[in-house]
């Protein structure tokens, strides 16, 4: 079982073009609803970013999500299947905090370390923000390689692709193994 067979590498420029369209699509969604989204995506390294076996955790996590916010009522939805990867966008009249908690629960479960849940809403300014899980009570995403805040190595690029992908995989293997 490997997390990125069957899957294509794509290019920083389709990573920064697909971060640009995704930016404009939720300042308008934020602004027609006036109420949080929540925006959805695996948190995959590398140039690869979309395959059968990602697309197969991104529906598992869509529907855990679902599954966590189905009680409260849902103005829109959208899914983007990319090769850059799949994305999921839901607007929910829920507080925002209330939706982060939900998030934050969810990626601390299973493939949750795979999952990127980021809820956003307009400041007072009118102006595209997300809430932290700092700003909750949580602390700080850390890393799925060595534990630390994944910020840290993120940017210090302290562990290689080889090491990360090898954690993924057998994170999806180890998943896959206990739900059969």
């Amino acid at each position: 079982m490997d997390l990125f067979a069957g899957g294509n590498p794509i290019s920083l420029q389709d990573m920064l073009d697909v971060r640009e369209k995704r930016a404009l699509f939720q300042q308008e969604k934020l602004y027609l609803y006036q109420l949080p989204m929540l925006s959805f995506q695996c948190n995959i390294p590398g140039p690869i970013k979309m395959s059968p076996m990602i697309e197969q955790v991104f529906q598992m996590g869509v529907a855990q999500i679902m599954h966590e916010v189905g009680g409260y009522p849902i103005l829109g939805e959208w899914v983007w299947s990319l090769a850059t990867g799949p994305e999921y966008f839901v607007v929910i009249d829920c507080a925002p905090q209330h939706l982060k908690k939900i998030c934050v629960q969810i990626e601390a479960q299973g493939l949750g370390r795979l999952f990127d849940m980021d809820v956003l809403m307009l400041n007072s300014e009118g102006k595209q923000q997300a809430v932290s899980r700092t700003e909750i009570g949580y602390p700080e995403r850390t890393c799925f390689v060595c534990g630390q805040p994944a910020k840290q190595c993120g940017r210090s690029r302290k562990h290689g692709l080889e090491e990360m992908t090898e954690v993924l995989n057998q994170l999806v293997i180890d998943k896959f193994n206990t739900s059969f």
